[in-house]
C-alpha cells in the first residue's frame, strides 16, 4: 500500500524546488509548483496556513518577504537566519507597546540571542534591515533616533509609479531627480522606503518601464513619462 505524502516529504520536495531554482523559489509559484508534483503536499502547506507559514514550523526552509510584493523561498543556512530576526523584532515591538526605540533594536535583540547583532550588522543597521522586510518599518523622527514598528500597511511598487506619475505631470513632464524621494514622501512616507529598497530613483525607473529616468550631464538628472 502506498504511503501518503507527509509534511516532510512536503519539505523535501520544496527543498529540490529550491535547489533547481538556483537557490531561491519565487514565493508566488510555491503552491503552484507543489500541486504540479503532487497535490497532496500542497495540500500539507496550505494546511498550516500558507507557504510562510509552513516555513516558520520547518527548521530546514525559510520565507523571505521583501519590501514592495517581493519575497521567495530558500534554504535556512544558518542557524539563526533574518527570518528569524524579524520574528524576534515583531515580537519586542508588541511587548514595547507597538513601537521599539531605533538605539534599543540592536541591544534588545541581542539580549533574545546575541547572534541577531550580526545579522542586522550585515544589512548595514537596523534601518536597512526594515527595509528589505516588508513586516518592519523604521520611523525617522527629527529629534530621536526614530523607531521601529509594524508596518500596518504594505505598500506596492505600483502604488509608487502612480504617484511618480502624477508627480511628473505636475511637473510639465519632468520631475527632478533630487526632488524625486521628497516629494513622494510628502504624498507617503513608506514610498521613500519602497524607492530607497529598489536602489533609489534611477534603478527603480529602470524597473518601470511607465517610468524614464533621463542622465544630463551638469545635473542630476529628472524622472519622465
Amino acid at each position: 500500500r502506498l504511503l501518503k505524502p507527509s509534511p516532510q516529504d512536503a519539505v523535501d520536495a520544496l527543498l529540490a524546488l529550491i535547489d533547481k531554482a538556483g537557490g531561491k523559489l519565487n514565493g508566488a509559484q510555491v503552491m503552484q509548483e507543489l500541486k504540479r508534483m503532487e497535490p497532496t503536499l500542497a495540500a500539507w502547506v496550505e494546511s498550516a496556513g500558507g507557504p510562510k507559514k509552513f516555513c516558520v514550523v520547518h527548521k530546514e526552509i525559510e520565507f523571505i518577504t521583501c519590501v514592495g510584493g517581493r519575497n521567495w523561498m530558500q534554504r535556512r543556512s544558518d542557524k539563526v537566519s533574518a527570518h528569524d530576526a524579524v520574528g524576534a523584532l515583531l515580537d519586542l515591538i508588541d511587548t514595547k507597546g507597538g513601537k521599539l526605540k531605533g538605539s534599543k533594536v540592536v541591544t534588545e535583540l541581542e539580549n533574545v540571542k546575541p547572534e541577531y547583532r550580526s545579522i542586522i550588522d550585515a544589512c548595514g543597521g537596523p534601518k536597512k534591515f526594515c527595509a528589505t522586510h516588508q513586516e518592519l518599518e523604521f520611523i525617522t523622527e527629527f529629534g530621536s533616533d526614530g523607531f521601529v514598528q509594524r508596518r500596518s500597511v504594505e505598500v506596492s511598487h505600483q502604488d509608487v509609479v502612480d504617484a511618480l506619475l502624477e508627480l511628473v505631470d505636475k511637473s510639465s513632464g519632468k520631475l527632478g531627480a533630487s526632488q524625486v524621494v521628497p516629494e513622494l514622501k510628502k504624498i507617503r512616507a513608506d514610498f521613500k522606503t519602497v524607492v530607497d529598497g529598489a536602489g533609489g530613483p534611477k534603478q527603480f525607473c529602470a524597473a518601470h518601464r511607465e517610468l524614464e529616468f533621463i542622465t544630463r550631464f551638469g545635473s542630476d538628472g529628472f524622472v519622465q513619462r
